[in-house]
């Protein structure tokens, strides 16, 4: 095992109950909505003419790709959260 120092940089943080952690201040920025919908969403790639010109047996072994998809849902506005 080797002796390695890895340096932490620490953000002040905005929200009251997370200044002053020193777990939380180093991680990075809290992401906007769209930016972490942008990571987290899997949308399978478009199909291609060739995969289009199959015959239609074959191709509906390329519908399995759905299995893999994430797609985000709008989060609800707060005045739904609030009924």
């Amino acid at each position: 095992m080797t002796n390695v120092q890895i340096f932490a940089s620490y953000t002040k943080q905005a929200i009251a109950e997370y200044a002053g952690n020193p777990l939380i201040e180093a991680l990075p920025p809290i992401l906007s909505w769209e930016a972490a919908a942008a990571l987290i969403a899997n949308l399978p790639s478009e199909s291609t003419p060739e995969e289009l010109a199959l015959e239609p047996s074959t191709r509906l072994h390329c519908v399995d790709r759905l299995r893999s998809l994430v797609r985000n849902r709008p989060a609800k506005s707060p005045t739904e959260l609030q009924h």
